[in-house]
């Protein structure tokens, strides 16, 4: 199969996956807000910074060097797997030390032992290591596809049971394990690998640096996602977290697993193509633009109608969270464009420049959130919606445009989404005018983003590129389904 039929076959398979997966995730956020109370989601949502931050020490950025490694020796995999057990293994011993502290700094008791119950998830999870990655090397991504399903069902399934058994926070951990347990069972089965007895004094050839560099950009990164969870809960409470963390799930997170199925597939396939700069660029372009078309209209519409969406989604008892949504989507509106341009790092093995993009913007985005918190959890939104838009993007921009694609064309393949946007909201204020309310504005306004982004792109020449891009592959993945008798 060609390189173009692998990235269509992955691209279909991994979206396929992920839209599964959001739309279990949607469905959890929900119905969990009718059956459990805020302050149980402030609970977990203290949790999660701890969860995250102990889940990107237990990696340092090792996993993404196995898959950006040009060549890969068997020892060396054995290695890194030691190497990252003997690191998990520690990281569980400073957890349980750790979690009556963390505990203090919240002042909230019951953290104590959800923190103690993730450690011992993240000792099964330390298992998995270097599975996802082999199988990514072999560009397997309609097998790892079939596995993020099941685990999305899996983890679906015990958090409704436990949520009407017990409805608490431990409902959302239990989830959590189960799905990492079905997850290690699943890749090690598939897999075909097996980690060697290590060689201590093998070389790594760099794969050490490079996750370093990859594993600073994750901690830039995860300061930026986690700090503004970490100062509301500690200055105004388990409440207002709760509201908070409802607004950033309900946006952000069907952000991410859109993306996350195409990062998935284009980092290895760019990664193959460095040697071929014209083909390189063109993959990235149009890759990108369409990832920006299927995500950027929609997230227009989240923004205009925030209101009517809280509403519909989670109920009255909610509306304090329309206002936090509102803010937040102007932040998740760039997020395609920076992970599009996180892709030209990873691939071209520019962790450096990554990283230190990555602590550029966290720093500023972290300043931003301290001098916000005054106004409570609007005002943290906000920082961090203008911090995005006016430092973190361009700045990325800036460095990611420096080698095989150009500052101009990074511009090019902007330019359409920001007419489309602005179009968009020019529609929903006209649709308002006219009274149009509820879930009329909200369907009327999907229409009608949609229809504008694409008459957009077609405005422009780099736009009907990615128009006709996007139509080619429908077709592969239409003619990929049939062909599978999956029909």
């Amino acid at each position: 199969m060609s390189l173009r039929k692998l990235a269509v076959d992955g691209m279909f398979w991994s979206m396929s996956s992920q839209f599964i997966r959001m739309i279990l995730q949607f469905m959890t956020t929900i119905f969990l807000a009718r059956l459990l109370d805020a302050d149980q989601f402030g609970i977990y949502a203290m949790a999660l910074p701890v969860i995250a931050l102990a889940n990107l020490l237990q990696d340092i950025g090792l996993n993404q060097s196995i898959i950006q490694k040009e060549k890969l020796e068997p020892e060396q995999a054995s290695l890194l797997f030691w190497i990252n057990l003997g690191l998990s293994t520690g990281l569980v011993i400073v957890l349980f030390v750790c979690a009556p502290l963390i505990a203090d700094f919240y002042e909230e008791p019951r953290l104590v032992r959800l923190l103690e119950a993730w450690a011992f998830v993240l000792l099964v999870g330390a298992l998995s290591f270097g599975q996802y990655a082999m199988l990514a090397r072999k560009l397997r991504f309609r097998l790892l596809a079939i596995i993020d399903i099941i685990c999305a069902i899996t983890s679906f399934g015990v958090v409704m049971l436990m949520a009407r058994v017990w409805p608490s926070y431990w409902a959302l951990w239990f989830s959590g394990l189960a799905s990492v347990c079905v997850w290690v069972a699943l890749t090690w089965c598939v897999s075909g690998w097996r980690p060697q007895i290590p060689k201590w004094r093998l070389s790594l050839d760099g794969m050490f640096s490079f996750g370093a560099w990859i594993a600073g950009h994750n901690i830039a990164n995860y300061l930026v996602r986690n700090l503004d969870n970490i100062l509301i809960g500690r200055s105004f409470g388990a409440v207002a977290l709760g509201f908070y963390d409802r607004a950033y799930k309900l946006l952000l997170y069907p952000v991410e697993n859109l993306g996350n199925p195409i990062s998935r597939v284009m980092v290895p396939i760019l990664s193959r193509l460095q040697t071929e700069p014209q083909s390189y660029r063109r993959a990235y372009l149009h890759a990108s633009g369409l990832l920006s078309l299927l995500m950027m209209p929609g997230m227009c519409v989240a923004i205009a109608c925030a209101p009517e969406l809280v509403f519909i989604l989670l109920g009255d008892e909610w509306s304090s969270v329309a206002d936090i949504f509102f803010w937040l989507g102007f932040a998740g509106l760039v997020q395609p464009l920076l992970m599009c341009s996180t892709w030209l790092f990873l691939a071209e093995g520019r962790g450096q420049d990554l990283m230190w993009v990555s602590l550029s913007s966290s720093l500023v985005i972290s300043g931003a959130f301290f001098i916000s918190l005054r106004w409570g959890a609007v005002g943290v939104a906000t920082a961090y919606a203008f911090a995005e838009i006016f430092f973190h993007l361009p700045i990325q921009f800036f460095f990611a445009g420096r080698k095989i694609v150009s500052h101009i064309d990074l511009a090019l393949d902007t330019l359409p989404n920001i007419v489309a946007s602005m179009i968009t909201f020019a529609v929903i204020a006209g649709l308002r005018h006219f009274d149009v309310t509820g879930g009329y504005l909200i369907g009327l306004s999907f229409v009608c983003a949609y229809v504008s982004g694409l008459g957009s792109m077609a405005a422009f020449p780099r736009g009907r590129l990615i128009i006709i891009s996007a139509r080619d592959f429908l077709r592969e993945a239409c003619s990929q389904f049939n062909k599978r008798h999956v029909l």
